[in-house]
């Protein structure tokens, strides 16, 4: 007895082919790692050893507004030594251009603002430093009188 064998055509296999370039070698058939819990942020500290005591809250209004005063000062000094005799206002204001232009660029440097006189202040700051500025660069005869003035606008 002869056996018969099937002839019929074997069909393709289909294997799922990706392209070679994917994604960082992803392989799905592998779970990806389970990921660890993070650490807490403060550090464990041994039990014979006491944890460390937080020290006492800061004001840090005051210590912004003292932060402030300090460069305020800081930027007043620098000012006052660049501004020399020669570039004082005279008492006659002959040299009233040339100062309005030196006055302009110390407060365009100091505080930067090069319209601060041709526009509202809302900043004690600034008009601290100014006002400070204004008043060292005029003559001793004028300081007085300038001083009593609310604003360095004014």
């Amino acid at each position: 007895a002869a056996k018969k064998f099937n002839l019929d055509p074997v069909p393709p296999a289909n294997f799922h082919v990706r392209p070679a370039n994917t994604a960082a070698r992803f392989n799905p058939d592998i779970n990806p790692p389970v990921r660890q819990i993070p650490v807490d942020v403060r550090q464990a500290v041994p039990p014979h050893i006491d944890p460390p005591v937080n020290p006492a809250p800061r004001d840090d209004i005051h210590r912004t507004d003292a932060d402030i005063d300090r460069n305020a000062i800081t930027i007043i000094n620098s000012t006052k030594a660049q501004i020399r005799d020669r570039d004082c206002l005279l008492p006659d204001g002959s040299n009233y251009p040339t100062w309005q232009d030196f006055i302009c660029e110390r407060i365009r440097d100091a505080i930067n603002r090069p319209n601060f006189f041709d526009t509202e202040n809302h900043n004690p700051t600034f008009e601290r430093i100014a006002r400070s500025i204004l008043l060292h660069s005029l003559h001793e005869s004028m300081r007085r009188h300038m001083s009593r003035l609310a604003t360095a606008q004014a």
